[in-house]
């Protein structure tokens, strides 16, 4: 049997790993996206993906809007990079700067997209676009060119695509936080198992501009301290100076809760 957290234990991750039965993760290929966007690497720097929003831009390259995958990002800030007296060479803060001025980055829908594609496509064989559901006939026209473009916190968590998770403790990797009145989603990427398979503490990722000059691709957890609770009585952990995953529970009210894409159900 597992030993149990100690009353004085700081929670540490590790500890919360190597006190559980079960450790239950993403996919592979869905793990190393989001492995990729917290190591985005041009000319030898490394840095990770910076938050970047722009729904008015009609650009043709989906790393301007927010909605690149690392690969595209990397290939886009290369060739901005090499055009520049500034290229990063190695230096991380350089690489994040030129990122942000040059309006390249990713937003929290486009992050799970591609989180999530990893997963469908190891799962299924399917993109995550081919398992979602685009309301309305302009959308489903639109979805088929731009599928990326049109995918949004609310098209991911909202019950055409997803189905609420009512009881926390059956968290899985792949579950999805919708806070923020539906204007921001975070991937569960990892949930430590108790022996009777409920979940103790779980892993998540995000991309979010509530982090100043951290703001961008972000890992953090949660210890489950009220299995029948709600999201806010939690504990949670994200290294910051506050809890902003909390505050952005609240905001979101009622409308916060976990849910699970019915694709993935």
């Amino acid at each position: 049997m597992k030993n149990p957290i100690p009353a004085d234990a700081k929670f540490d991750l590790d500890a919360l790993r190597k006190t559980s039965a079960k450790i239950l993760r993403l996919p592979d290929q869905a793990q190393k996206v989001v492995k990729d966007y917290l190591h985005i690497n041009v000319n030898g720097a490394e840095a990770p993906c910076p938050y970047h929003i722009n729904p008015g831009l009609h650009a043709a390259n989906r790393a301007l809007l927010g909605k690149g995958s690392p690969k595209e990002i990397e290939v886009l800030a290369s060739g901005y990079f090499k055009k520049s007296a500034m290229y990063p060479k190695g230096n991380p803060a350089t690489l994040r700067t030129f990122l942000l001025s040059a309006g390249i980055g990713v937003d929290c829908s486009g992050f799970a997209a591609w989180v999530l594609n990893g997963a469908t496509t190891a799962l299924f064989g399917r993109p995550i676009w081919k398992c979602l559901k685009f309301p309305g006939l302009r959308s489903n026209a639109v979805s088929k060119l731009r599928p990326i473009e049109n995918i949004s916190a609310k098209l991911l968590t909202g019950s055409v695509n997803s189905q609420d998770v009512t009881d926390i403790s059956g968290i899985r990797p792949a579950d999805l936080i919708r806070v923020a009145n539906w204007h921001h989603v975070v991937v569960i990427t990892e949930v430590g198992l108790d022996q009777a398979g409920k979940a103790r503490y779980f892993q998540y990722a995000q991309s979010s501009c509530m982090y100043g000059p951290e703001s961008g691709v972000r890992t953090g957890y949660a210890l489950i301290e009220k299995p029948d609770g709600s999201l806010q009585e939690q504990r949670w952990f994200d290294n910051y100076e506050r809890s902003v995953i909390e505050e952005l529970i609240s905001e979101g009210a009622g409308n916060s809760g976990v849910v699970r894409l019915k694709a993935l159900a």
